[in-house]
C-alpha cells in the first residue's frame, strides 16, 4: 500500500503474539530502500514479492536495507534479503554489535539470553522455559553482515531525500527512527505502539 508518494507500507502477517509487522519500502531515484525486513519466513517473501510486483520492480533494485532495530521480527529475514539483492545493511552500532555475535557463535549468544533473565533475578524454573523458546529464534532469523553501524545524528540519502537518525533507545537498547524534517515523516519502528508500552526489555 502507498501511503505517501514513493513510500510503500507492506503488512507482514505472523503467527506469534505480535500478529503482524510493517516494513517500508522506499523509492529513490534509482534503487529501493527497505526500513526493516521482517521474520525469516516465507510469508515475508511472499508480502515483499506482491509490493515489489505490484510496482514493477524486483529484489535486485532493493539496494538499502535499514533496521530499526535487532528484534526477529524486524531483522530476522535480512540473511536470505542480503542473498537475493546484495544491498547494503545498515542498523545502530549496537544492532550490528549484537547481530554480529549471533552471527559468529549463536549458541553463545543464545547462552547470553539466559544468563541476562538470570542476573536480573527471572527463578531457574522460568529460565528453563526460555531455552526451548529460543529454538524460535533460530528459524526465523537468517543473520548477515552488517555493512554500516549507524550512530545518532548520521543522515542517510534516500533518493533525493535526506533521512535523520534518531537513537530511541528503550524498546531495544539498538533502537533507531529515521525522520525527514523537509517532510516530517518519522519511521518509528516499535518505539511507538498502539496498545502497549515499547518498553519490553533489553533483548526481548
Amino acid at each position: 500500500m502507498e501511503i505517501i508518494d514513493g513510500v510503500h507500507r507492506i503488512e507482514v502477517p505472523l503467527q506469534f503474539m505480535v500478529k503482524s509487522v510493517y516494513l517500508y519500502l522506499l523509492e529513490g531515484n534509482r534503487g529501493l530502500t527497505l526500513v526493516d525486513c521482517g521474520p525469516n519466513l516465507e510469508v515475508t517473501y511472499d508480502s515483499l514479492s506482491r509490493c515489489l510486483a505490484n510496482i514493477n520492480r524486483k529484489f535486485s533494485d532493493i539496494d538499502l536495507i535499514i533496521i530499526t532495530h535487532y528484534h526477529a521480527d524486524h531483522y530476522g529475514y535480512i540473511g536470505e534479503l542480503k542473498r537475493l539483492t546484495n544491498a547494503e545493511t545498515a542498523m545502530h552500532r549496537i544492532g550490528a554489535g549484537l547481530a554480529e555475535g549471533y552471527r559468529s557463535n549463536p549458541e553463545e549468544y543464545m547462552d547470553g539470553v539466559v544468563q541476562l533473565a538470570t542476573q536480573h533475578g527471572m527463578p531457574r524454573e522460568y529460565t528453563e522455559i526460555i531455552k526451548p523458546l529460543l529454538g524460535i529464534w533460530r528459524r526465523v532469523v537468517s543473520p548477515a553482515r552488517i555493512d554500516r553501524r549507524l550512530e545518532d545524528g548520521d543522515e542517510i540519502s534516500i533518493g533525493s531525500s535526506r533521512y535523520l537518525v534518531i537513537w530511541t533507545p528503550g524498546h531495544s537498547p539498538d533502537h533507531i527512527c529515521l525522520y525527514n524534517p523537509e517532510t516530517k515523516v518519522l519511521f518509528s519502528g516499535d518505539h511507538l505502539l498502539q496498545e502497549i508500552t515499547p518498553h519490553i526489555g533489553i533483548d526481548a
